[in-house]
């Protein structure tokens, strides 16, 4: 997923919101850190 350069906003569809998800985020240009984050809930935004 690739959020929006401007404003940050990004969109995920087809969550299973009864899932726990493993997530891995990554600065493709390399200045910053990757963050690994385990046992997530998703919560519905409306």
């Amino acid at each position: 997923m690739w959020s929006d350069p401007a404003t940050g906003a990004y969109q995920f569809d087809y969550v299973d919101e009864m899932q726990k998800y493993t997530v891995i985020a990554f600065d493709h240009t390399h200045n910053e850190r990757a963050v690994v984050a385990d046992n997530l809930t998703p919560e519905i935004i409306t």
